[in-house]
């Protein structure tokens, strides 16, 4: 605007012009003295919403030489300003000629080609400067910045130093710009480093990896991805959307079959959310056959990460001991002797149903261990004094050898059994108590008694 070009131009003479004139409403009159020089002022007035500012030049120049003189000093205030920015730039500026010449160069390209000059000491700065960059290409486009990376070399320390130039053609002058990205360059490499090393622990995972970006489109994918999800490579790589990637794998069969196709829209949506939070954990039972575990985690800047895990033989597993525990159990519950399995810390591992009945001890616990102080202290109430407790004690510890024994005991309410210890595979032990008078060899039981004096006693 006029005022600001007014303040401006007068600002060099009067440096506090605008900080002066602001309260001129108020003040209604005020008289501006130039500090630089004092027959320079400026009379202002305010006047019925109006500035009256009046220039007064009390050597009596004329009133263009004195604006003139004004301009001059402008002139040469924004060149001063300008020279001392160029100077201390960190940035290498340097101009050349047509001919390549170096017709100017600031104090960072000058430094530069002193320290890079092979020159006895005595020798000072000459000019015109060492050309630094004369052996590289560097392009000029009459319209607009050229921009190359170059490699200088070693400047004064071992480590080579990275150039980004940037040139522009000024008339018959070339101005160049050189900014030191060695710092980027070695954070570039490292990265592509890290990156390549990322790539081949993913590319070695057994886990699919599918990583989508903010958009929701596949930026990262590993080749366990197309084993498990049987997707082509040509698919995967074109960037899908992660909605098209999952109907593709329910086109392939790799999907758990949803019973409606609006039901299925429900479910993804759910997945990406749910992604999104890192709180996406499913197993997915394919028809194939086959279980995949899927797992969503959240990445940052808005992306999301799936891992697809085949579990199928883990599954398999579970069930095939899933069903040989439920088969160790009904083979014991067909069992007509109380029989419990005992480990070697002493936890009651598995126990039937005549077990349950002799002893009064609930079915509810199921597989949860129960310490042998616990259920030993139900024997020992239900039954007389017998020194059998602390023999199954020995046993289960291992003192005194693992040789199977048995040895009667009498219930309180007159009932005569048998305990019978028997080693089992991994240290556990089998106990079981059968009624007396279901012994058919009563003498092989006798004559294995006199090998115990206390339990014949």
């Amino acid at each position: 605007s006029d005022w600001e070009a007014f303040i401006r131009l007068f600002s060099t003479q009067f440096p506090q012009l605008r900080v002066a004139l602001a309260t001129l409403s108020s003040e209604g009159r005020k008289r501006i003295v130039s500090p630089g020089d004092p027959d320079l002022s400026l009379d202002a007035e305010w006047w019925d919403g109006y500035s009256r500012i009046t220039f007064d030049n009390a050597s009596e120049i004329g009133e263009r030489s004195a604006t003139d003189r004004l301009i001059a000093a402008s002139l040469e205030q924004e060149v001063a300003s300008l020279r001392a920015i160029s100077e201390d730039a960190p940035m290498l500026i340097w101009k050349e000629d047509a001919t390549g010449q170096i017709v100017w160069a600031n104090n960072a390209y000058l430094n530069l080609a002193d320290r890079l000059v092979v020159a006895p000491s005595e020798i000072g700065p000459t000019w015109p400067p060492r050309n630094i960059f004369s052996r590289f290409d560097l392009p000029v486009d009459d319209e607009g910045y050229v921009v190359k990376r170059i490699r200088l070399g070693s400047v004064e320390a071992e480590t080579e130093a990275w150039f980004e130039i940037s040139s522009v053609r000024r008339g018959h002058e070339i101005v160049r710009f050189a900014v030191d990205v060695s710092a980027v360059v070695r954070a570039e490499a490292t990265q592509r480093a890290f990156v390549d090393t990322l790539s081949k622990t993913f590319a070695q995972l057994s886990i699919g990896l599918a990583i989508f970006g903010r958009d929701r489109r596949l930026l990262s994918f590993n080749p366990a991805l197309l084993d498990l999800t049987g997707l082509p490579v040509e698919f995967l790589s074109a960037r899908p959307q992660i909605r098209s990637v999952l109907d593709r794998m329910r086109e392939a069969r790799v999907l758990p079959e949803p019973k409606n196709y609006l039901s299925w829209r429900e479910e993804l949506a759910a997945l990406e959310s749910a992604a999104e939070s890192g709180s996406y954990c499913d197993v997915w039972n394919l028809p194939n056959g086959s279980t995949y575990r899927v797992t969503g985690r959240p990445h940052p800047n808005g992306a999301i990460a799936l891992l697809f895990e085949d579990v199928s033989a883990d599954v398999s597993l579970t069930r095939r001991f899933g069903a040989e525990i439920e088969l160790a159990h009904a083979a014991l519950d067909g069992m007509r002797d109380a029989a419990v399995v005992i480990s070697s810390t002493g936890s009651v591992i598995i126990s039937n149903s005549a077990y349950h009945d002799l002893w009064g001890i609930s079915k509810d616990r199921g597989m949860t261990e129960v310490d042998l102080k616990d259920e030993a202290a139900e024997w020992q109430q239900a039954s007389v004094p017998t020194p059998v407790w602390a023999m199954i004690r020995d046993f289960i510890r291992g003192h005194g050898g693992r040789d199977p024994w048995e040895e009667p005991l009498s219930l309180l309410d007159g009932r005569q059994l048998i305990c019978r210890a028997a080693p089992l595979p991994n240290g556990y032990s089998l106990i079981s108590f059968l009624k007396a008078p279901e012994i058919t060899q009563p003498l092989a039981l006798f004559m294995h008694s006199r090998n115990h004096p206390v339990a014949a006693q």
